[in-house]
């Protein structure tokens, strides 16, 4: 006997604007996001950061050699 497969689920994306120094987690969104920076060759964590706030390196850095954000459900 063969079970019938359940549907597809959607695949939700969190809504976060991200730039060089800080990551926004849309009110709209969920989970959680953490900036991070790389300067350097060493990775630099913001904080966690909920719906609707901003996730913030705790100083400008020179050098950023790439940045982009972590996420948890």
């Amino acid at each position: 006997m063969l079970a019938a497969a359940a549907p597809a689920a959607a695949i939700i994306t969190p809504h976060i604007s991200v730039h060089t120094y800080q990551a926004y987690n849309y009110a709209d969104s969920y989970g959680q996001v953490q900036h991070w920076d790389k300067v350097g060759g060493k990775y630099l964590y913001g904080n966690w950061a909920p719906r609707g706030t901003w996730s913030n390196q705790s100083s400008c850095w020179t050098g950023v050699q790439d940045y982009w954000y972590n996420f948890k459900a």
